[in-house]
């Protein structure tokens, strides 16, 4: 990759997380953000396919739709796990706080790395198991003295968030083929 790709790749993947941030605002300042959360699942996952839609027309033309029949079982299986990704991450933060939630998302590379292992052969450096371990002993030190019908409950479901996100990023590296916007087009 030249210096210029990763440039634009770093401002993309910056920018992203920017907007995705705006998500936990979003929903913490929202008045009684538990009744509302399936609407806002709605129009949050319908936002995000006319987006993409979009985009892919204007990327490719008409023929955006011929990625919709390439997508196979990788693609299906990664917009599962990607609405499980989508949805554990707005309960979680509508149960608990959103540090909370955060720090179960934080867990979503080292689960991704224990999939890979084991689903598609990947090598786990001894380093990266060192860090997975001391990052786990702190999750379960920071969640310790919440109570099972709230904050718990909510770091369960964010962890539920966090294995959707990992598994969905084990399935496009699974088949790298599949069309991966199409397969958030899916997900939304």
């Amino acid at each position: 990759m030249n210096s210029n790709s990763y440039f634009n790749a770093f401002i993309l993947v910056f920018l992203a997380g920017l907007c995705w941030s705006f998500g936990v605002v979003t929903v913490r300042y929202m008045a009684d953000a538990q009744s509302y959360v399936f609407q806002y699942l709605f129009y949050r996952g319908l936002s995000i396919a006319i987006i993409l839609i979009i985009y892919l027309f204007i990327k490719e033309g008409f023929s955006f739709y011929k990625n919709f029949f390439r997508i196979g079982i990788s693609g299906i299986l990664g917009g599962i796990f990607l609405a499980t990704a989508f949805t554990g991450f707005i309960f979680s933060i509508t149960m608990t706080t959103a540090a909370v939630t955060l720090f179960m998302l934080a867990s979503m590379p080292f689960i991704a790395a224990i999939v890979g292992y084991f689903i598609l052969g990947e090598i786990i450096r001894r380093s990266t198991i060192i860090a997975m371990i001391i990052a786990f002993i702190g999750v379960c030190v920071m969640i310790y003295n919440d109570t099972i019908s709230g904050s718990a409950l909510g770091a369960i479901i964010g962890f539920i968030s966090a294995t959707g996100f990992a598994l969905y990023s084990v399935t496009i590296r699974w088949k790298p083929e599949t069309p991966k916007f199409t397969t958030v087009v899916l997900a939304g």
